[in-house]
């Protein structure tokens, strides 16, 4: 009788552990995608991203991935809608360039994930709370792996991960792609077959070959935050503030992260889109200057200003004329002010 009620028991606790802990497993509407540079096509074998529970969800690949680094890519509508976060990265791709295989399994922080979608971030459009919708892979030559949360006009970096090379053969990898048999099995023919549809891919890699390192110095951080400064006496307002960086993430500064415009520790930016409201002879309009930082320029003014101190503060400002259509904009500290002839733009009236 001990032993069945001990038995009993026992299986009771298993059972009601068991309930709290589905109970516990939280769920978000989001879709995996993928990205790697354009300039340097690749192709995921085979990618998955893992949950807690055992179960898994395939990374989609177009062939050749190279929409851009950071940027959405291929979705599939595949499994669940809502479902939990990954807590694991498996990949395998074919880097066309380097005519290699890369492979890795990686920890993905699950607590951070959750706490990223529950928080979300406010839509620079409707103002209004918005949440994360994909979680994106990126691949690098070099076997760089990263991995970001995405949302319209936001983006985080979740991690930085090092795949090593993989000893996967054309064998394995055609039947991984259900591709026919009969397809070659020499890999360097297949690379070269690929890249003669990419002649732009070809010529940089003449010229600035693999590049390695380089998106691992996008992932620099800066002490900085962007600054709008009107000439005109009349009353003029910043309303947004949207900035790309060069490690993928984005960044929408409206509401009270705009009244408050902290310094943060932020890559260097790419484009910067800033938006305000003027009022003029009594009637209000909205204008948007639309930035292109130009990479040589803009890296070079970082290290002039920030020297080997990415922890002093800096800003990024824009001067816009009392006609509200010319701007000049500066990178500047309490010591250095470089400006930026370079980044290409343009103001244009909001509808």
């Amino acid at each position: 009788m001990r032993n069945a009620f001990l038995v009993c028991s026992i299986l009771l606790s298993y059972f009601f552990a068991s309930c709290q802990n589905k109970k516990t497993i939280e769920k978000f509407q989001w879709l995996p995608t993928e990205c790697a540079p354009e300039l340097y096509p690749m192709n995921i074998a085979k990618g998955f991203l893992l949950f807690e529970d055992g179960n898994e969800i395939s990374i989609p690949s177009a062939d050749p991935i190279k929409n851009g680094w950071g940027k959405h890519g291929s979705t599939a509508i595949i499994g669940d809608e809502f479902k939990p976060v990954p807590v694991k990265l498996e990949i395998t791709w074919l880097s066309y360039t380097e005519n290699k295989f890369f492979s890795g399994r990686f920890d993905l922080p699950k607590d951070s994930i959750i706490k990223w979608f529950k928080e979300g971030y406010t839509d620079p459009v409707t103002l209004k709370p918005a949440t994360y919708d994909c979680i994106a892979v990126g691949m690098a030559p070099g076997g760089v792996v990263v991995v970001w949360i995405q949302g319209i006009n936001h983006q985080l970096e979740i991690g930085r991960y090092q795949a090593k090379e993989s000893n996967m053969t054309m064998g394995e990898y055609i039947a991984a792609k259900g591709f026919s048999s009969d397809m070659t099995h020499d890999r360097t023919a297949l690379c070269k077959s690929t890249l003669e549809d990419e002649p732009a891919a070809v010529e940089n890699l003449k010229v600035k070959g693999l590049q390695l390192g380089l998106w691992d110095s996008y992932r620099q951080r800066f002490n900085i935050r962007p600054v709008m400064i009107f000439d005109q006496s009349h009353h003029a307002k910043t309303s947004s503030i949207y900035m790309q960086f060069y490690n993928g993430e984005q960044d929408d500064l409206v509401l009270d992260k705009l009244l408050k415009n902290e310094f943060s520790p932020r890559a260097r930016i790419k484009k910067v889109a800033f938006q305000w409201m003027d009022d003029w002879a009594g009637k209000k309009q909205k204008y948007i200057l639309e930035l292109n930082m130009d990479e040589k320029e803009i890296f070079n003014a970082y290290k002039e200003v920030y020297g080997d101190n990415p922890k002093q503060e800096a800003e990024l400002t824009v001067q816009i004329n009392p006609g509200n259509d010319h701007y000049r904009i500066f990178l500047k500290s309490q010591t250095k002010n470089t400006e930026r002839l370079k980044a290409k733009g343009e103001i244009y009236l909001a509808q």
